[in-house]
């Protein structure tokens, strides 16, 4: 809630182990989180990146995730 550092700092800290997972979902999540957090700071830039990173990870029928990227975009 308005502490960006310590939410950057948390959701930097579950990338990689999501990633050597395999689960897809959840880092789609965490990218989303990350875009919303570098659009609140605009930075654009930063947060199309994530935006994109997240969409290649989400099956289609993910309507929650899909509208907060469309949001964003």
């Amino acid at each position: 809630v308005g502490d960006y550092d310590r939410a950057e700092r948390m959701l930097d800290s579950e990338i990689d182990a999501t990633r050597d997972a395999g689960y897809l979902l959840m880092l789609a999540g965490i990218e989303t989180n990350l875009a919303e957090i570098a659009a609140a700071r605009g930075d654009w830039p930063r947060s199309r990146t994530l935006v994109l990173s997240a969409r290649r990870r989400l099956p289609q029928d993910v309507w929650l995730l899909n509208q907060r990227l469309d949001r964003l975009d």
